[in-house]
């Protein structure tokens, strides 16, 4: 997903997101597609890699998912990550901003 005229970046949190429900979702359910172990395996194997990679994303994705007007703080709170989780993510953004314009 990239685009020379329009961010991409903002997005990938989301997208991230999104990928970690559907294969959560899949792991769950009770479908006969989910009884092949090779197909199991490999949504298993695509779901580590997903939450692997998603706790490396840095503070550059979190302010871009805030600061597009598509999603802004809402995103947090419309998808029920928590009070706890919602306050980590405002008191990062107000640290970065803090240190970088009020030093």
């Amino acid at each position: 997903m990239s685009g020379s005229k329009y961010s991409t970046l903002s997005a990938t949190i989301p997208l991230y997101n999104e990928l970690i429900t559907h294969t959560e979702e899949y792991l769950e359910s009770e479908e006969p597609a989910i009884s092949n172990d090779f197909l199991k395996k490999a949504v298993e194997d695509c779901n580590r890699k997903l939450l692997e990679y998603y706790n490396k994303t840095n503070n550059a994705c979190l302010i871009a998912t805030i600061l597009d007007p598509r999603f802004k703080m809402s995103y947090y709170e419309q998808n029920e990550w928590g009070n706890e989780l919602i306050n980590d993510v405002h008191n990062k953004i107000m640290l970065i901003f803090m240190d970088r314009y009020f030093y």
